[in-house]
């Protein structure tokens, strides 16, 4: 965070607003979300039971109300989060939105003179938007990330470390993928950000002196002016897009077309060759799929975390340039 000034000071207004009640938010999303984490050893469990030479009823019905009980019991507490979430997370990008209006409106007469006034309403806006987006998806996305990716964790490395090695070398392929593709995605998004804004606030400024339009009958001159503004986004769009493009192709190969078939082959290798057992090979092959998700869904967030930091320091720095605004 320390050249992201939008976060700077968006974390700053969230700290004067009392951080205690977000991180308790947090947590109970990561009391639901471990209810979850451990159904990969509970499925392995009950797999290895019904497929056992003599099957012990009482422990295949404890492990299948086990199973409903874990989805119940994150039900119950995913829903209680959810209303947690509503009272205490869900307004700080709207209170945030109100202090940067503040802050705009009350900057002195030269502040207005260089500016497209449509161009400051969209980015007040746009920041309300993205940091709204980044609030919602702390506690519904990254703390069950995190649970999961350390839970399937230990599970690998319980049943075998060969695949906790192919996971390791497939995230250190990502981690180089990423610094190669990732920078110029970013500053794509951070120049197709501001194309859209310069013309949302052109469009904004025609529209509210419709008056001076009219009057000067320069209808034909204002259409001409925004048909150029749309080429210079839609270009600037399609650089972005087919920068995102290669990145995200080169991290699917390494994903789908690496890291889950070399799992896959080799464990059941291994249940062939009785080196783990049908509940080992249950367990794993369900964390096999959770994580290749998890990791695919981190990657995911990953990049849109880093498109909204383009975005909102795009935004914040044309508004308020390096301040702190809380």
């Amino acid at each position: 965070m320390k050249h992201h000034i939008s976060l700077r000071s968006y974390w700053a207004f969230v700290r004067a607003q009392g951080i205690l009640p977000s991180i308790l938010v947090c947590l109970a999303f990561l009391i639901a979300g471990s209810f979850l984490a451990v159904l990969p050893f509970v499925i392995g469990k009950l797999t290895g039971e019904v497929t056992a030479a003599h099957i012990n009823r009482g422990h295949v019905l404890l492990l299948m109300w086990l199973l409903v009980g874990l989805s119940v019991a994150h039900m119950v507490t995913w829903r209680g989060s959810e209303i947690l979430f509503l009272r205490y997370m869900r307004p700080l990008a709207f209170h945030y939105e109100q202090v940067l209006f503040s802050n705009v409106i009350s900057e002195p007469y030269p502040y207005f003179v260089d500016k497209l006034t449509g161009k400051v309403a969209s980015y007040i806006s746009l920041l309300r938007q993205e940091l709204g987006m980044l609030t919602d998806q702390v506690p519904y996305n990254y703390v069950g990330q995190i649970v999961s990716i350390l839970s399937i964790l230990i599970i690998f490395i319980s049943v075998n470390w060969e695949t906790s090695v192919i996971y390791a070398c497939g995230l250190v392929l990502l981690f180089f993928v990423g610094r190669r593709f990732q920078g110029p995605a970013f500053a794509a998004e951070g120049v197709a950000s501001d194309a859209i804004s310069t013309r949302n606030g052109i469009l904004f400024d025609v529209i509210a002196n419709f008056q001076n339009v009219k009057s000067f009958h320069s209808e034909q001159t204002e259409i001409h002016e925004l048909e150029e503004e749309q080429e210079k986004v839609l270009d600037t769009v399609r650089t972005s897009f087919w920068a995102s493009y290669k990145y995200w192709g080169n991290s699917s190969f390494i994903v789908r077309g690496i890291i889950w078939p070399v799992s896959i082959v080799l464990n059941v290798y291994f249940f062939l060759n009785h080196t783990i057992n049908i509940t080992q090979l249950a367990t794993l092959l369900s964390a096999v799929l959770i994580f290749t998700t998890t990791i695919w869904e981190s990657i995911w967030q990953l990049s849109q975390f880093k498109l909204q930091v383009a975005r909102t320091d795009e935004a914040h720095r044309y508004l308020f340039g390096e301040k702190i605004v809380i």
